[in-house]
């Protein structure tokens, strides 16, 4: 393979681009933004002192994580070895980007446990799942992010870094298309009878992020198993599945532009106008590029784009 930029692999250029910008669409307009907006519009008062301190640091720690992740990237493209103060500039933001995921991760939690009991229009089992979904997700595919990028500064170089980087993202994967994309939206899908484009968009989403968190857990075992036994039947089992997990991903990437496109001009209480679409478009590029990157992550042990 050449090497287009700083010293980078197209595998490796592929595997930093992709997952760094899902990260900071996904935490810019997902996260960010629409947790912002919610604190507006939630009152003040005694009820909502700790769901708002939640939503603080939830939103500062996304706001801190998406521009960390684009500025690291930014650096990594351009070749932090280039001289020391590029090294020390990357390392400083690393460590920023690592009390943006702190502050995130102890805002979600704040916000499931204020709201665990509230009631949710669609079903407190499915806002549950969000929840728990949202927190070990995010953190999982953030702290990824900072493992994609740390070889660059000359950690985590061999085998197990590159086994921890598809563990934690993986993981991560599995966890949020399961518990935030497949549970929430399969059970909303009853609740748009008269919106068949809606519908639509949800089973397609459905169907696709369910196929995404499957083959997300099998291709992970076959990557370890790999390590131990590396067979070609083992790795035609990886690439079927490598493929299967793409259609998963363009079946939900449909599904959520057609969801997106359907209710652009819906009211959307409490969130205003704006903080929904923002987490609209958010949501389909940043599951499409993170998910993505998962298999860019694991294409090297099936013997392409190292």
């Amino acid at each position: 393979m050449g090497e287009p930029i700083a010293g980078h692999s197209v595998g490796s250029f592929l595997r930093v681009v992709m997952l760094m910008l899902g990260i900071f669409f996904y935490f810019l307009l997902v996260a960010c933004i629409p947790r912002s907006d919610d604190i507006d519009n939630t009152p003040s008062n005694h009820w909502t002192h700790r769901y708002r301190n939640g939503l603080y640091l939830s939103a500062s720690g996304s706001g801190v994580i998406e521009g960390c992740a684009l500025l690291l990237m930014i650096l990594v493209l351009f070749g932090v070895n280039r001289s020391q103060a590029l090294k020390y500039t990357g390392i400083i933001l690393m460590i920023l980007y690592s009390c943006g995921i702190l502050l995130d991760a102890i805002g979600l939690g704040i916000i499931a446990d204020e709201t665990w009991n509230w009631y949710h229009s669609d079903g407190d089992t499915a806002y549950q799942s969000k929840m728990v979904g949202l927190l070990i997700g995010e953190v999982c595919i953030s702290i990824a992010g900072l493992l994609v990028l740390l070889p660059d500064f000359g950690v985590l170089q061999g085998k197990v870094g590159h086994i921890l980087r598809a563990v934690v993202l993986m993981l991560g994967i599995f966890f949020y298309f399961l518990l935030v994309a497949c549970i929430p939206r399969s059970k909303r899908i009853d609740h748009y009878k008269h919106h068949d484009d809606y519908r639509t968009g949800l089973y397609l989403s459905t169907a696709g992020s369910g196929i995404i968190e499957g083959c997300a857990v099998l291709l992970l075992f076959i990557v370890i198993l790999l390590e131990f036994s590396n067979t070609t039947c083992m790795r035609y089992v990886g690439l079927a599945l490598v493929v299967i997990y793409f259609i998963g991903a363009l079946l939900n990437m449909i599904g959520v532009g057609m969801m997106t496109h359907e209710s652009w001009d819906w009211n959307h209480y409490p969130l205003s106008d704006s903080s929904y679409r923002s987490e609209m478009v958010g949501t389909l590029m940043g599951e499409a590029l993170i998910a993505t990157a998962g298999v860019f992550v694991l294409l090297p042990d099936f013997g392409y784009l190292y």
